[in-house]
């Protein structure tokens, strides 16, 4: 299999910087909004991280506790991963089982904090 080195990223963890993003503007600790949904920090920490899914249950539950709603939080990520794709970023659908596919979504996270930034400041 082919890889071409460009930054990537995955769905899941755009989901995930947004609801990081959110939390820390709410002024919000991870442990906060782990024990809205019964779980630990450490699990809270993987979803923000992209590496645990949120169930729409779930979402729900952290976008009331945020202040806002489920559709908003998508909307964001929607909006960043145009932005990223705009910028060359591959943005996979679903977490990536290849190593090597991993390895470059750790090259665009690098650059996701800044697309995020980039792409929601013109919202507003």
């Amino acid at each position: 299999m082919s890889h071409s080195l460009v930054p990537a990223t995955d769905y899941p963890q755009v989901v995930g910087q947004i609801l990081r993003n959110e939390r820390e503007a709410k002024e919000r600790s991870q442990t906060d909004m782990a024990a809205t949904l019964g779980l630990t920090q450490s699990a809270w920490s993987r979803i923000e991280r992209g590496q645990a899914p949120i169930n729409i249950e779930q979402l729900a539950v952290v976008a009331h506790n945020l202040g806002t709603t489920p559709s908003a939080l998508l909307t964001k990520a929607d909006t960043v991963v145009a932005a990223a794709r705009e910028r060359g970023v591959h943005v996979a659908d679903k977490r990536e089982a290849d190593p090597l596919a991993v390895g470059l979504a750790v090259i665009g996270v690098a650059a996701l904090g800044a697309i995020i930034a980039t792409a929601l400041s013109k919202q507003k």
